[in-house]
């Protein structure tokens, strides 16, 4: 064989050999970036997670025992895993609190951390009580290895409820989830129903997750309006905008005026036409 023919042949099988090789690391990446991805548990689909994780959980499933003491407390006898949220190993666990299972709404929620490798669980820090949760959206509010799991709960069932918007956030260091701080504050409080009053005509406030500021994160932006009557009968309208991003370690908040508030506000009556706030806009 030629030396020609021969260092032809080597070429062309260390080619194969590295075309082999960058195939097959691609798809360990690809498949372990598949692996890491956040994902929602199915019920039908992830049988057996699911199976695995009721039966960790048997004990917080267990119904309240009502009794007398100190004039009784409100059992809760129905008890569900409502969503199963995974990254990595680390699940996010949230259960629902129902009086009875076949009772209309008044539901609280509690979120725990749940180790899929090892079956380690314990309870998310101030989200023991979340009345009403719903699930919003995946937020990405700054750089990190995946996004905040974003959600609405309210103070409250039954009174002047306030909502708020609330996230867990994921920790790397710990590879547990943990509800994520805005300021002092467990949540950001984008809605609430005021106390009767004879001078409030309305009063209500529209909110999304987005990127308004076009940084490549998530922000939220909250829109309230009050129309009320003064002491002379004349209409008074207060209307503010707001929208809050995650800079330097901290929420940061800005108050919008002009071409602005007026692109926010056509924004949130997209989604919310039936809202008086968007009737007859002109801001």
């Amino acid at each position: 064989m030629s030396l020609k023919i021969t260092t032809l042949f080597v070429c062309t099988f260390l080619l194969r050999v590295c075309t082999s090789a960058s195939t097959a690391i691609l798809q360990e990446e690809t498949q372990a970036r598949g692996q890491s991805d956040f994902q929602w548990l199915d019920f039908h689909r992830g049988s057996v997670e699911w199976a695995k994780i009721h039966l960790a959980f048997r004990q917080e499933l267990e119904p309240d025992v009502p009794n007398n003491i100190n004039g009784g407390v409100v059992a809760y006898r129905y008890k569900y895993i409502y969503r199963v949220g995974v990254f990595k190993t680390a699940a996010l666990v949230v259960i629902g609190h129902r009086e009875t299972e076949g009772a209309k709404g008044g539901d609280y929620f509690s979120a725990f951390n749940y180790e899929m490798r090892t079956g380690s669980k314990s309870a998310i820090e101030d989200a023991d009580f979340l009345w009403e949760w719903k699930f919003v959206k995946l937020a990405q509010f700054q750089p990190s290895v995946t996004p905040d799991v974003t959600f609405r709960y309210v103070s409250c069932t039954e009174c002047e409820e306030q909502t708020f918007v609330a996230s867990f956030q994921y920790d790397p260091a710990k590879n547990r989830w943990g509800l994520r701080k805005w300021g002092r504050d467990k949540g950001l409080l984008v809605g609430e129903t005021p106390e009767p009053d004879d001078e409030v005509i309305s009063f209500g406030c529209l909110h999304k997750i987005s990127d308004w500021n076009a940084d490549g994160f998530d922000d939220v932006a909250v829109w309230c309006k009050e129309v009320s009557k003064d002491g002379k009968g004349r209409t008074k309208i207060d209307s503010s905008t707001t929208v809050y991003s995650f800079k330097d370690g901290h929420f940061t908040n800005k108050t919008l005026t002009g071409s602005e508030e007026i692109m926010v506000h056509a924004e949130l009556c997209r989604e919310s036409t039936g809202s008086y706030l968007c009737r007859n806009r002109k801001n």
